[in-house]
């Protein structure tokens, strides 16, 4: 009876171990997606500040290029008109840079955050299927002991069965041999 309750009780602590491993691995992987979806916000600011960065550049370039071709000559504003153009093809192609890199930097961190969540789940996993081969492991020992028990029993019936026929015996040939 002790064994069985010690088994029972060995089985009850690997369940709740077992429970607390997984919630907290439930809770890392929900802090690792909460983090994830923070800097996509954060990276989807930064892109719509650089867009409005870049339009207002613009803006203030076009109306720059408009006053000097109010104030300027012809061939002086010819000149500024293809500095401006330059300028603007060469902010251009910065800014499509910059949005280039800025987008593969959110898909490499979303692809890192999704192999760690990988990992993580796969983890889990692991210890799920190793705290179920332990538990069992240790059903199988419950089993043993209560068949052992079982037995145990039996044996002690026949046992008893014996001696009672034996005292029985013995007590017919005592009454035989004293009549």
């Amino acid at each position: 009876r002790d064994r069985l309750d010690v088994n029972r009780d060995k089985i009850m602590k690997l369940r709740d171990e077992f429970e607390s491993k997984s919630h907290a691995a439930e809770s890392v992987q929900f802090k690792l997606q909460d983090d994830l979806t923070s800097m996509s916000t954060v990276f989807a600011h930064l892109k719509s500040e650089m867009e409005r960065i870049a339009s207002a550049t613009a803006e203030t370039m076009q109306g720059v290029a408009d006053l000097w071709r109010a104030k300027a000559s012809i061939n002086n504003a010819e000149e500024q008109q293809q500095t401006f153009l330059e300028f603007s093809r060469s902010v251009d192609a910065k800014v499509k840079s910059l949005r280039t890199q800025l987008n593969n930097v959110v898909d490499d961190v979303k692809g890192h955050f999704q192999t760690a969540a990988d990992v993580i789940n796969t983890s889990t996993g692991k210890q799920i299927e190793d705290m179920r081969g332990k538990y069992f492991e240790e059903l199988g020992r419950v089993d043993a002991a209560m068949k052992e028990n079982a037995s145990y029993a039996q044996r002690a019936q026949q046992f008893q069965d014996a001696l009672r026929n034996d005292m029985e015996e013995l007590r017919v040939e005592l009454g035989q041999k004293a009549q």
